[in-house]
């Protein structure tokens, strides 16, 4: 009997340890991918059609936030909103897919060889992708990730449970 309960504490603690690392887990394929410039190993663990949904709702609330009272009775205000609303989703709509990724990797590789061929030492890494990231459970199914662009802006990236797997669900730009 103390072996059937020493092996079901064990299953659960396994259980329990999986569960608190799965996101790192993700975490580190993401990054392994990025710095790999492997758009399908990135693919696995991206989830495309809310990323795209995310992305393209903070990017109509900034447009609308440029907007100023006399801008909206303007009917060439309203029409140039609606093409810039147009355009930003169009732009998230190809982008945002495994396509749209394995170009964006493909233009980051050729600028850092050119960066590298013009300037030595000028295309090496200052530690790496997300290297001063933190980490935390928003709840069961949220994990956020803070880091900052080149300027010092934070940047949140949001992993979602989808089963038993965590997958990128959105990025909140500055």
């Amino acid at each position: 009997m103390k072996k059937i309960a020493g092996w079901i504490l064990l299953i659960v603690l396994a259980a329990g340890l999986y569960a608190a690392a799965a996101p790192y887990l993700t975490l580190y394929m993401i990054k392994s991918g990025v710095e790999q410039s492997d758009p399908e190993k990135i693919s696995k663990y991206v989830d495309f059609p809310a990323l795209r949904a995310n992305l393209k709702a903070q990017l109509h609330s900034h447009i609308q936030s440029g907007e100023t009272p006399s801008s909206s009775e303007n009917p060439v205000a309203k029409a140039a909103n609606r093409l810039v609303s147009k355009m930003a989703d169009d732009a998230v709509d190809s982008l945002v897919t495994p396509a749209g990724l394995k170009t964006l990797v493909q233009g980051e590789q050729r600028r850092e060889r050119s960066t590298r061929d013009s300037s030595p030492g000028a295309g090496e890494s200052k530690g790496g992708v997300l290297k001063n990231a933190s980490c935390r459970y928003e709840n069961l199914d949220t994990f956020s990730v803070t880091t900052q662009d080149d300027k010092n802006r934070e940047i949140r990236l949001i992993l979602s449970r989808s089963g038993l797997s965590w997958k990128l669900s959105n990025i909140i730009l500055p």
